[in-house]
């Protein structure tokens, strides 16, 4: 199992977790979560992906510079 596979598998659990804690609060207050919540995760996991691709782009470019 890859090292950050792994690290994206942790980090869910760890994300229904808090889901699960901020269920105790009233219904009306868990919708208003919700629709920020998950925007918000949306949005991290299309920057973390862009992220790597951009890190493997560079690397890829470095690679090509040395030959």
């Amino acid at each position: 199992m890859k090292p950050n596979l792994y690290n994206r598998i942790v980090r869910t659990v760890l994300l229904i977790l808090v889901i699960l804690l901020i269920a105790k609060i009233p219904k009306g207050s868990l919708f208003l979560v919700l629709r920020i919540a998950v925007p918000a995760i949306i949005v991290g996991t299309i920057l973390l992906t862009l992220h790597r691709v951009t890190r493997r782009l560079r690397n890829n470019q470095k690679k090509f510079a040395k030959k």
